[in-house]
């Protein structure tokens, strides 16, 4: 029988401080994503109790100018599983840890979304439906496929923070930091610029690519996977020069 002042109650207590002293250490570090993302977070989630998802996106819709049709039309890119995988190709060329990280967080973030638009919100649809009364009126841009279905969560903001929040991670400066989740940024934007996607889809994207990020490396902090150290330092063109020789 454990008695409550006994040492094997209380066991617990250092683990646990540990725990939220390292969370705490570890969103300290990185405060220079975290810190603007979380306000950014907050305040685009604050301005949808006031306006709705058909007002925002047709009052972004009438910003457009040719400039930001080829300036988004790249940007999207950049949330596209071809480009996150050619990351992941260019990162592990120099360190297969940094590789590995950035593919899980793009696949276990991915699982999410793709289970989410077709078995949890398979009814959510797309702008270009939902307004299709209106979407002759509204500029589309050249090139670009007008989706119907699947808008819940945003895929391509969910990679695209899940790719920027990683390599924010990977960076100690500032503004590196700052660049990354601006380009995020810039991905979540591109979607609703586009047509493709609502805020609430962006915003809830931004979130599970941000927080797939942050517990894959703070995992890998933590030597959950300690084989993975190990190749830290090594990358594919290592084994592939050492195949040769």
């Amino acid at each position: 029988m454990r008695l409550p002042g006994s040492r094997e109650s209380g066991s617990w207590r250092p683990q646990t401080f540990n725990f939220w002293y390292s969370m705490i250490s570890f969103f300290y570090r990185h405060r220079a994503f975290f810190l603007p993302f979380g306000l950014l977070w907050l305040g685009v989630g604050y301005i949808q109790f006031f306006y709705s998802q058909n007002y925002i996106i047709v009052s972004i819709n009438r910003l457009w100018t040719p400039a930001q049709d080829w300036i988004f039309s790249f940007m999207t890119f950049l949330g596209d599983g071809i480009f996150v995988i050619g990351m992941v190709l260019l990162f592990a060329w120099f360190s297969i840890k940094k590789g590995t990280l950035i593919l899980a967080g793009y696949v276990f973030s991915g699982i999410i979304v793709q289970l989410s638009k077709h078995f949890v919100f398979p009814d959510a649809h797309r702008p270009a439906r939902v307004m299709e009364n209106i979407l002759p009126w509204l500029h589309t841009v050249s090139g670009v496929a007008m989706y119907q279905n699947g808008s819940f969560p945003s895929g391509h903001t969910t990679s695209a923070f899940a790719l920027f929040a990683m390599l924010a991670f990977f960076n100690s400066s500032m503004p590196y930091k700052l660049f990354f989740l601006l380009l995020a940024l810039l991905v979540a934007y591109s979607r609703m610029y586009l047509l493709q996607h609502y805020l609430l889809d962006v915003h809830m994207g931004a979130f599970l690519g941000t927080g797939t990020a942050a517990l894959l490396y703070y995992l890998s902090e933590k030597k959950v996977l300690p084989r993975l150290d190990t190749w830290e330092n090594r990358g594919l063109r290592e084994l592939l020069s050492k195949k040769e020789s």
